[in-house]
């Protein structure tokens, strides 16, 4: 009579089989694994993780408006992985126990949120921005060169993406602003913070000024015209004298150097028409620092409004 096989064997020979198998069948017994085996990231991971963003964003946007700048091809996962950290550390606050390590990691899971969300809208404003940068170059430099026709036509090419890149500038700050420097980790992450502030702040008073510019010269387009010829009616000094209280090449960031030339253009000629431009004429260009672009911030200074487009210089090509 055959002997069976005892179930110590049949143990051994199932668990031989089972290793065997098992290279073949580990995809699939992966598929059935629930999703929570998964590591999720780490509170204190994901909060360095919006500090690059942060950076990472702050120097696109100061990049965008010079020369030559090209977008980079990860952009848009760069602002999609900016939103996704900062919903993840939204679900972070969340979950925090009413304890104090809860409450300090809930602030800093919060404030590390708003810095996330801003960096998104920062990284679409630099494409935004990149766009119409050359665009918004060239209509300065059709404008010094008395082209003015010219200058408002490629100016209207570009306020529309400028307009879209001052709303999201003004979500960046708005973000920006609702972060609480004392909820944050480290100094180093504050600096950031502000300098960012800052920079956002100064590029929304870039727009704008060479909105109000513009705007400007749409209004008295034949006074512009007739600068160059010299031949100047009493309302077009009128109107360059208005013109020339009302801007402030400072506040033009990238194209202060342009702007300024502008002003230089029209006091010349008030002066040569008045001998003087001691009416108010040029207050706009050394007056303080205009309006906050947003409600709340932080004190410090260099406040909003004096970002780092608060100085000019001549540029370093041609024209």
């Amino acid at each position: 009579m055959a002997r069976r096989p005892s179930r110590r064997g049949m143990l051994a020979v199932a668990l031989l089989v089972a290793l065997m198998l098992l290279p073949f069948l580990w995809p699939y017994l992966q598929a059935l694994m629930p999703v929570e085996s998964e590591t999720s990231p780490k509170p204190l991971e994901l909060m360095v993780k919006a500090v690059m963003h942060l950076n990472s964003s702050d120097t696109l946007l100061s990049r965008s408006v010079e020369p030559g700048f090209r977008v980079p091809r990860s952009l848009d996962s760069m602002s999609r992985d900016a939103l996704d950290t900062a919903s993840q550390l939204r679900a972070v606050a969340e979950k925090q126990p009413p304890s104090r390590l809860g409450l300090i990691t809930r602030n800093a899971s919060i404030a590390y949120a708003h810095m996330a969300e801003a960096s998104a809208s920062m990284y679409n404003a630099s494409s935004t921005l990149a766009s119409a940068s050359p665009i918004l170059e060239e209509a300065y430099r059709l404008l010094v060169k008395c082209r003015v026709d010219e200058a408002l036509s490629k100016y209207e090419e570009a306020h529309g993406n400028l307009s879209r890149a001052e709303g999201l500038l003004e979500e960046a700050y708005g973000q920006l602003a609702e972060t609480r420097p004392q909820s944050l980790l480290s100094e180093n992450h504050t600096a950031l913070l502000l300098d960012a502030e800052d920079d956002v702040a100064g590029m929304i008073s870039a727009i704008r000024e060479s909105e109000k510019l513009f705007s400007l010269v749409e209004a008295h387009r034949d006074a512009f015209k007739h600068l160059c010829s010299g031949n100047l009616t009493q309302s077009d000094i009128q109107a360059l004298r208005e013109t020339l209280k009302s801007i402030n090449p400072g506040r033009a960031g990238a194209y202060g150097y342009e702007e300024a030339s502008i002003a230089s253009m029209i006091e010349d000629a008030l002066q040569c028409y008045n001998g003087s431009t001691s009416s108010g004429a040029g207050q706009g260009s050394q007056q303080g620092q205009g309006s906050q672009p947003g409600s709340g911030g932080h004190s410090h200074s260099g406040r909003p409004g004096q970002g780092q487009g608060a100085g000019y210089g001549a540029p370093s090509s041609d024209d």
